[in-house]
């Protein structure tokens, strides 16, 4: 009889640091934690380790939604613009983990970008890993209409034109 493969999890630890409540903290306090957990999702991501990665992303979105930043911080200024910028990077980057992880999680990826391009409507990575997860969803014109979307930004994007064929195969 086949013996099944090894079992593989990853346990997101919580660090004993103390930390300063995301929402009292200054907004450089704040803007530092999250890169740091930023950091820590990309440190994993690079080492295939796609359910440590979401565990660190998921913090970091907490501890911006906890802060409540965009009552607190004028909108369109610089500091606005820096954490909508780090928020959307995160949200594509939890969109990469769902997409890779075992198993591959395409829903939440999907739900992932829509949340990044409500904040950036143009960013290439959430429309093209949209489109991906569309894909992976069977949800081909839907991935085909966003993938369109992409190709219009980044018309010589070998990657998006592959995606691209592969929705437009139904």
């Amino acid at each position: 009889a086949e013996q099944p493969g090894p079992l593989e999890f990853e346990v997101c630890t919580m660090s004993f640091e103390v930390v300063e409540d995301p929402r009292t903290a200054a907004p450089a306090k704040l803007q530092s934690r999250v890169l740091a957990l930023r950091e820590g999702g990309n440190a994993r991501v690079k080492q295939g380790r796609f359910l440590g990665a979401v565990c660190w992303y998921n913090r970091g979105l907490e501890a911006l939604e906890a802060s409540k930043w965009q009552e607190k911080v004028k909108g369109g200024s610089e500091l606005d613009q820096t954490f909508r910028g780090i928020k959307v990077a995160i949200l594509t980057n939890l969109a990469l983990c769902h997409l890779q992880g075992q198993p591959p999680a395409p829903k939440k990826a999907a739900e992932a970008c829509g949340q990044a391009l409500e904040i950036e409507p143009g960013n290439i990575k959430a429309l093209f890993r949209k489109g991906k997860a569309l894909v992976a969803l069977g949800e081909h014109a839907k991935a085909e209409e966003v993938l369109c979307q992409a190709l219009k930004l980044e018309p010589k994007d070998a990657a998006i034109r592959k995606e691209l064929a592969a929705a437009k195969e139904v």
